[in-house]
């Protein structure tokens, strides 16, 4: 066998190299950042018409009124009948000064409930109406 005395130990001496550990790091942090989806699907569900144009966001968090497929209200998830629907819109718009509405609309629902829906927007005084669709497969 052969042994290594002190003065050839310091040569044989291992280092861990760190700044290739934190730049193998920061890549994975990196890909994780690119690779994860967000969502911002509420829970109603709703089966949105399709659409082949892209969408046009102006606010940063606008408020979202949902309609389901039996013609039920939610803003923002919390259920509303429409007569509340533009107290609640004309609350919400004296408080945090929204000026648009992203309105979620089942395809199955009556055109009569979304212009009531619109209607309900523009006297609490919403200036901007969308309308959120799935993107079309092509």
């Amino acid at each position: 066998m052969k042994f290594i005395d002190d003065s050839q130990a310091e040569e044989f001496s291992f280092e861990v190299n760190v700044i290739s550990l934190v730049d193998i790091l920061f890549l994975l942090v990196i890909f994780f950042a690119v690779t994860t989806t967000f969502s911002d699907e509420h829970g109603i569900s709703v089966d949105l018409p399709t659409a082949s144009a892209g969408a046009l966001v102006r606010e940063e968090h606008p408020l979202t009124v949902s309609l389901s497929s039996d013609s039920a209200i939610f803003l923002d998830s919390k259920p509303t009948k429409i007569e509340a629907l533009g107290d609640l819109l004309r609350a919400h718009q004296a408080s945090a000064a929204v000026k648009s509405i992203v309105i979620r609309a089942d395809k199955k629902v009556s055109h009569g409930t979304v212009v009531a829906v619109m209607e309900a927007a523009r006297t609490a005084g919403i200036e901007d109406i969308a309308f959120a669709t799935s993107q079309s497969v092509q």
